[in-house]
């Protein structure tokens, strides 16, 4: 059997192949709200975007009307980077948005704000346990929860005890079950 070698440029031409997308986070020193976005372009192309975008008679979205505000210019910081899609990219951007706002921060985008019902859950889920798969079960819980509003009366208790019994079956088997079993493996004797 053969071994190919790879070079370094190789690895990053095949790299290349996916779109390598920035996650960043802008915010001001000066003024409240931080405004999370996703980009191909280097960090600096992106902001001058914003700001030109701000300056435009058009534009009349919070963030800009944010930037006009600001005597600074703001900052704009990598938070994290992805290779993917477009749609795994704005999948990131959400988990950050939400992340954000979980942390009790202003944040100035009008996609993928959380709604009230999706800020009580995810006040409820502790930072550590907020990755993909619990991302995954509050989306779920999101959709359920719209569907059986369009439930009427009488068919919406049951709707929602349905539900509510999945779910909970859902996730305990994606955030419990593995700390149960490690516990169950410590208390024998076993290793982590």
């Amino acid at each position: 059997m053969v071994r190919i070698e790879r070079t370094s440029e190789e690895l990053e031409a095949r790299r290349a192949r996916q779109w390598r997308w920035l996650v960043y986070r802008l915010h001001h020193h000066a003024m409240p709200g931080v405004y999370i976005g996703i980009t191909l372009e280097s960090l600096e192309k992106r902001l001058r975007g914003h700001i030109q975008d701000a300056e435009s008679e058009a534009s009349a979205s919070l963030m800009a009307a944010w930037l006009k505000a600001s005597v600074y210019t703001p900052q704009m910081d990598e938070i994290d980077q992805i290779y993917g899609t477009r749609n795994q990219a704005e999948r990131r951007e959400k988990q950050w948005i939400w992340h954000t706002v979980q942390h009790g921060e202003i944040v100035l985008n009008t996609l993928y704000v959380p709604t009230s019902s999706t800020l009580m859950l995810l006040r409820l889920i502790p930072d550590n346990l907020l990755d993909d798969r619990v991302f995954d079960l509050i989306e779920v819980c999101l959709r359920a929860s719209e569907a059986i509003g369009s439930y009427e009366p009488p068919w919406r208790i049951q709707a929602l005890e349905e539900a509510t019994g999945l779910l909970s079956q859902e996730f305990t088997r994606l955030l419990i079950q593995p700390y149960r079993s490690l516990s169950d493996r410590i208390r024998k004797g076993g290793h982590a």
